[in-house]
């Protein structure tokens, strides 16, 4: 059993990874895959990393198409329920992203997810995390988290920077104004 899901969770999720052949490759997913693409392309270039870990990178899509527009940056890819991606990493990382993933973490387990994404980072740190509550379809308790309740459960950590924007201008927090199967909060932690 791991210290981050229970087995429960573990069974469930490597289920939906292998058997659905559309989970993580969706025309859906792909067209959030692209939205936040340029995202990540404009965060990349203001912090300009040399090194960036896709925390639960489901089936690597995100920095698979990130590869092509920054090939010098050193790009590797996690998902604990993906045979191929599922190396635990040790080493610390100048950008870790973690896209859709803390919307799904049990609440027992999401303060050592965060601690552990937080060890892996030497730099920043950009999570993402859909609070919609139709698509939170694969956790128990998603209903309760607003981005008011991740902001809430990542202040405990020592952050240098850490800004909330409702504009989405800003680089840090931001409540995505489109529809509510697009609603995001975005958090970029400088350590």
């Amino acid at each position: 059993m791991s210290n981050f899901y229970s087995k429960e969770f573990q069974e469930k999720n490597i289920q939906a990874h292998s058997n659905d052949s559309k989970w993580g490759a969706s025309s859906e997913y792909m067209f959030v895959i692209r939205k936040r693409l340029y995202y990540l392309q404009d965060i990349v270039t203001l912090l300009k990393p040399k090194s960036i870990l896709d925390y639960g990178c489901g089936k690597g899509l995100a920095l698979s198409s990130l590869k092509s527009y920054t090939p010098e940056i050193r790009l590797v890819k996690y998902e604990p329920f993906i045979d191929e991606f599922n190396s635990l990493p040790t080493e610390t990382f100048d950008l870790v992203i973690c896209y859709n993933v803390l919307q799904i973490v049990e609440a027992e387990y999401f303060d050592r997810v965060i601690d552990h994404i937080y060890s892996l980072s030497s730099k920043y740190i950009l999570l993402a995390m859909n609070y919609d509550h139709q698509i939170n379809n694969r956790s128990c308790d998603s209903l309760n988290r607003s981005p008011e309740w991740y902001f809430s459960k990542l202040s405990r950590l020592k952050i240098k920077y850490l800004r909330r924007d409702l504009d989405h201008n800003g680089i840090a927090y931001s409540i995505d104004g489109q529809p509510s199967r697009c609603s995001v909060c975005y958090f970029l932690i400088k350590k």
